[in-house]
C-alpha cells in the first residue's frame, strides 16, 4: 500500500512538473526552432523586395550582392539573439537565478579583456567593413594585412569575425578581418577593359584607331556580350614611340566580374581584325 503511494505521488509530481514547468519548456524550445526555420526566408524574401525596388543607379548585381552580405548578418544576429532569449527563458522556468551568473560574467569578461582584444578588433573592423560595403560576397578582391599572406579571391563569406576568400586554385583563406589592412576590390560598380599594346612605328595612326573602335562597337552590339559592355572598347591615346614601335592604349568599361571574359573576346577580334589589315604587332 506504502509503494502504490509513494509511485503515485511520484507522478503525481512528475505531471504537475510537466504541466507547470515541462510543457513550457517544450513550447519555448519549439518556437525557437520554428523561428531559427524561418528566418532565413522572411530575411531573404525582404533582401529580394528590397533589391527589387532599390532606386540606386547601380548594376542590378550590385544590389544583389550587397543585400545578400547584408542580409547573411542580420540571420546570424538573429540567430544569436534566438538562442540567448530560449535559453533565457528556460533557465527562468527551471528556477535558477540568472544574476548571479551575469554578474560572474561581467567579473570574468573585465579580466579576459586584454585576452580578447583581436576578437573585438575583428568584429568591430567586420562591422565597418559591412557597413561601408568595402567588399561583397560575390566580388573578386585582393587584400593584405598585418601578419597575413596577400590572398587574391572571390569572397565566399563575410562574418563579423573572418572573411572568407577562395582563390583560383581553389584554396580557401580565412582571414581575420581585423588583420586587414588594404584591399582592392576589381568587381565594384563596373569592370574595366583596359591594356597596351606596340605596333610598328611608321603605322597609320588613324587608321589603327579606327579598327580599335569598330573591334570595341562590334562586340558591344552582339548580342552575347552587349548587356556586358558598359562603354565599348576604344582607342584611348598614344604613349611611348621610338624608332621601331608605338605604345597605344585600349580602354574599355564593362559590368562587374565581366571585364577579364570580356578582354579575351575583344582581343582576339581585335587581333583578327589587325591581321586583316595587315598591321603588325611587336
Amino acid at each position: 500500500m506504502l509503494m502504490e503511494e509513494y509511485y503515485a505521488g511520484f507522478w503525481e509530481v512528475i505531471g504537475t512538473w510537466i504541466s507547470d514547468v515541462g510543457a513550457g519548456i517544450l513550447v519555448t524550445i519549439l518556437v525557437a526552432i520554428v523561428a531559427w526555420w524561418i528566418t532565413g526566408p522572411v530575411v531573404n524574401w525582404v533582401r529580394v523586395k528590397v533589391s527589387r525596388k532599390s532606386k540606386k543607379k547601380l548594376p542590378r548585381s550590385e544590389i544583389r550582392k550587397r543585400h545578400k552580405t547584408v542580409g547573411d548578418l542580420i540571420i546570424l544576429l538573429v540567430h544569436v539573439l534566438i538562442v540567448v532569449m530560449a535559453l533565457f527563458s528556460i533557465f527562468t522556468r527551471l528556477g535558477l537565478d540568472l544574476t548571479p551568473m551575469i554578474a560572474s560574467a561581467g567579473i570574468v569578461g573585465i579580466a579576459l579583456g586584454f585576452g580578447t582584444q583581436s576578437l573585438v578588433r575583428d568584429t568591430l573592423t567586420g562591422f565597418f567593413i559591412i557597413a561601408e560595403s568595402q567588399y561583397r560576397v560575390g566580388d573578386y578582391i585582393q587584400m593584405s594585412g598585418l601578419g597575413i599572406r596577400e590572398a587574391i579571391g572571390t569572397v565566399e563569406k563575410i562574418s563579423l569575425r573572418t572573411t572568407k576568400v577562395r582563390d583560383r586554385e581553389g584554396n580557401v583563406h580565412f582571414v581575420p578581418n581585423g588583420s586587414i589592412v588594404h584591399v582592392m576590390n576589381q568587381t565594384m560598380g563596373y569592370g574595366k577593359i583596359h591594356f597596351e599594346f606596340d605596333v610598328k612605328a611608321n603605322t597609320d595612326l588613324d587608321k589603327l584607331a579606327k579598327i580599335v573602335n569598330k573591334a570595341g562597337e562590334e562586340l558591344a552590339k552582339d548580342p552575347a556580350w552587349k548587356d556586358k559592355i558598359l562603354d565599348p572598347p576604344h582607342f584611348v591615346e598614344m604613349t611611348n614611340f621610338g624608332a621601331s614601335a608605338i605604345e597605344v592604349v585600349v580602354s574599355g568599361k564593362t559590368t562587374p566580374a565581366d571585364q577579364w571574359l570580356a578582354t579575351s573576346e575583344y582581343k582576339k577580334r581585335l587581333l583578327e581584325a589587325l591581321n586583316k589589315a595587315k598591321i603588325k604587332i611587336n
